[in-house]
């Protein structure tokens, strides 16, 4: 078994995704354990949607930003139609649920809460494709 961690610039964009596939056909190991960290600057984008929420400003248009990027990933990497996309859309669909609650007075919980979404999503886009791909995910 091989462990594979990869991080934001790692899976930065479609291109990058694409090259994680590469280095794991290269891999001569039937059984992997993969990490992917959040896409790009995802986490900082997250941290900005956190921030407006719990100053109580209008968090929509950050929050759309993040989406579209990662809408656009998927659109380069064609797999609007794979299950795991409809996975993702769902997560999506939790964190503006979550993000629609009233905010509790514990901002470290708060934070963690909507900063980890990026990892999920990651994970669900990367894995869309690699089921795409023809990976036993």
């Amino acid at each position: 078994m091989e462990v594979f961690k990869f991080g934001g610039a790692s899976v930065k964009d479609a291109e990058a995704v694409r090259n994680v596939c590469d280095v794991l056909k290269g891999s001569s190991k039937d059984r992997k354990v993969l990490v992917f960290s959040a896409m790009g600057k995802t986490t900082n984008m997250l941290e900005e949607v956190h921030l407006k929420r719990v100053q109580r400003s209008n968090w929509n248009e950050a929050f759309d930003k993040v989406v579209t990027f990662h809408e656009n990933i998927a659109e380069a990497l064609e797999i609007e139609n794979q299950e795991h996309y409809h996975d993702f859309q769902e997560e999506v669909a939790r964190l503006k649920d979550l993000l629609s609650t009233p905010v509790s007075d514990q901002e470290n919980f708060e934070y963690d809460r909507v900063v980890s979404f990026g990892e999920l999503m990651s994970t669900l886009l990367i894995t869309a494709f690699m089921d795409k791909e023809g990976f036993n995910v």
